[in-house]
């Protein structure tokens, strides 16, 4: 499972600071398993919402491109956390995947993903739109409310 890689943190956080740390941390958590990890999280966060897992990096449909960005963002801030974390990246990159991932369930942003069903409806029952009750004209432009 991988919704981002390493040309794609590589490109985000330049070759030679990549290359810094991930030499750095070797003996640690590995970086595979720092991607692993972060699309875990993003799984889990998104699992009311969304069904999960998306769809890979390689497969077609590839990773909802706004997924790929949180697992990077998310990707980078726990390289920083752990082997820079006198920079400020590791908060900003962090603050940025949270943000994109409260807005996913917000509903602010969308995503071109299959959504979990509500509860409601799991339980059978559907819900459709209808008019308000006795709330101003109809669409014919006819007056809800009758005075008795």
């Amino acid at each position: 499972m991988a919704y981002t890689d390493a040309a794609q943190v590589q490109n985000l956080i330049g070759v030679d600071l990549y290359t810094a740390i991930v030499t750095a941390s070797e003996g640690s958590i590995s970086f595979t398993q720092m991607i692993a990890d972060a699309d875990a999280e993003v799984d889990a966060r998104l699992r009311q919402r969304y069904i999960t897992p998306f769809a890979q990096l390689a497969d077609t449909p590839a990773t909802p491109a706004l997924i790929q960005t949180i697992s990077r963002y998310m990707v980078c801030a726990n390289l920083y956390a752990r082997h820079r974390p006198e920079q400020p990246h590791a908060m900003f990159f962090g603050s940025k995947a949270e943000q994109l991932l409260d807005g996913l369930l917000d509903g602010r942003f969308e995503i071109d993903a299959a959504q979990q069903s509500s509860s409601a409806q799991r339980r059978g029952f559907r819900v459709k739109n209808s008019d308000p009750v006795f709330a101003g004209v109809n669409a014919s432009g006819q007056q809800r409310t009758k005075d008795w």
